[in-house]
């Protein structure tokens, strides 16, 4: 198992609705619906539910290799350290999903922190216990 800390810059369902809107937004419905256990018993701090279900979106999306979800879940920004110490992108990363050269097997979330700086901005930090298929 790799034990690793990432902060994240990710992106969620926007806050606004259109006038006259009556059906929500599906990208919210489907953050409702993740499970976020293993992250509401990581956290340390105050609870930030829509970041909460964020992080628990991403694992899945990285137990699963959604390419898809990863596109749209982290931030073109993304700059993270992984368990080799050298920096890694958002582009790097998803060609590591895309390649195969990583493949997540487990997820066990430790602690997370968040820290809300905005109604838009958050910055998170997880550590977790990865295991990790690397080809």
């Amino acid at each position: 198992m790799q034990d690793t800390l990432r902060a994240r810059c990710l992106r969620g369902a926007p806050r606004q609705r259109t006038p006259g809107q009556s059906q929500p937004d599906p990208r919210q419905t489907l953050m409702n619906k993740i499970d976020t256990i293993a992250f509401d018993q990581a956290l340390v701090g105050i609870a930030d539910q829509e970041i909460v279900i964020l992080e628990a979106r991403i694992r899945a999306a990285q137990l699963s290799a959604d390419l898809t979800a990863l596109q749209d879940l982290i931030s073109d920004d993304l700059l993270f350290t992984g368990p080799d110490g050298q920096l890694g992108t958002k582009e790097q990363d998803i060609e590591a999903y895309r390649s195969g050269t990583v493949r997540f097997i487990a997820h066990v979330p430790e602690e997370l922190r968040i820290r809300r700086l905005s109604a838009d901005v958050a910055i998170t930090s997880l550590r977790a216990q990865l295991t990790v298929d690397f080809a």
